[in-house]
């Protein structure tokens, strides 16, 4: 490619005092092999759940994500039988993990899409607590006064636990990739890697997700940023907390805004991050979600003098 494709599709909508905006991006790829959700008012108590999926080796696994997650997760809902309990939400979404892993190999049993893949990164927004489900290298963050907190850990070969997970599973890591071709360590999909006569656990690239819990803090956090990698390969954690931030800010103390300006300036945000990562040299896919909390105080606040001396020092 002459020049990267910089047509961008963007999702907005606003619900229980959230606003939110994905946009994405094709970038210097051939396809476009991301693809998220957004599901308002879920069920179990939950407020809503936003998932993005980093698609590789073709299309078929990410957008089977899309197409099908939110029905597999409302089907194991209508089969359980006992009453949500302390661990239900984690358990919850680890059956919906394994349970569409399952279902992409049933319906991929074909040399075109047996070695497609994809990374899966969900966060449910509950009444007190965040969840996040994640295999692969998709990120959430947190933001909270200002300061990034990752709900997620990149499943990558060359993690030590990874690692060790791999051996044990009768793979190999060199190059940093596992059997020195994938460059992360779990996955949806990739069923090259997986022998379907073995129990989940012992797949070389393994479809369970790692589950990351904390509690909400309604004056204190301020937004969730969930990306696909094209953003984290060339922005931090923070880089990515401050630039949005900082364009929130302005537009949380703009007074007598509509719902759609609101909606507007949101899915400008998000649509400027990706411009920006462009400009850094990202040559992949990119995907970023942002959900803004209306209730948050500490949006609204004003630097003191003091933080302000300490950020300069």
């Amino acid at each position: 490619m002459f020049s990267p494709i910089t047509t961008k599709e963007v999702q907005s909508g606003a619900f229980q005092n959230v606003i939110y905006a994905v946009s994405n991006m094709q970038g210097w790829r051939s396809t476009q092999e991301d693809t998220h959700i957004i599901k308002k008012l879920f069920p179990a108590n939950a407020l809503g759940m936003f998932g993005v999926f980093d698609g590789h080796g073709g299309t078929y696994s990410s957008h089977y994500l899309k197409d099908n997650f939110v029905n597999i997760v409302n089907e194991i809902l209508t089969n359980k039988t006992t009453p949500p309990g302390k661990d239900f939400m984690s358990g919850l979404l680890v059956e919906a993990f394994l349970e569409t892993d399952r279902q992409i190999f049933d319906t991929a049993k074909t040399v075109k899409h047996v070695g497609s893949g994809t990374t899966a990164c969900v966060c449910i927004y509950g009444q007190e607590k965040f969840y996040t489900a994640w295999a692969g290298d998709s990120r959430v963050i947190l933001c909270r006064h200002g300061k990034a907190i990752p709900m997620t850990v990149d499943h990558k070969p060359a993690l030590e636990t990874e690692r060790r997970r791999i051996r044990n599973c009768g793979g190999m890591v060199m190059n940093n990739r596992v059997q020195g071709i994938l460059a992360v360590s779990r996955a949806l999909g990739d069923f090259n890697f997986k022998d379907s006569s073995k129990p989940a656990e012992e797949y070389v690239v393994s479809g369970t997700p790692e589950i990351f819990e904390i509690d909400r803090d309604e004056d204190e956090d301020e937004f969730l940023l969930l990306a696909c990698d094209g953003i984290w390969d060339v922005m931090s954690n923070q880089q990515a907390c401050t630039f949005v931030r900082k364009r929130l800010q302005q537009m949380a103390r703009m007074k007598g805004l509509t719902v759609d300006m609101k909606l507007g300036m949101v899915e400008r945000i998000a649509s400027q991050v990706l411009d920006e990562c462009l400009r850094l040299g990202s040559r992949d896919n990119m995907t970023c979600a942002i959900v803004v909390f209306e209730t948050s105080k500490s949006l609204l606040r004003k630097p003191s003098p003091v933080s302000m001396a300490c950020s300069v020092l």
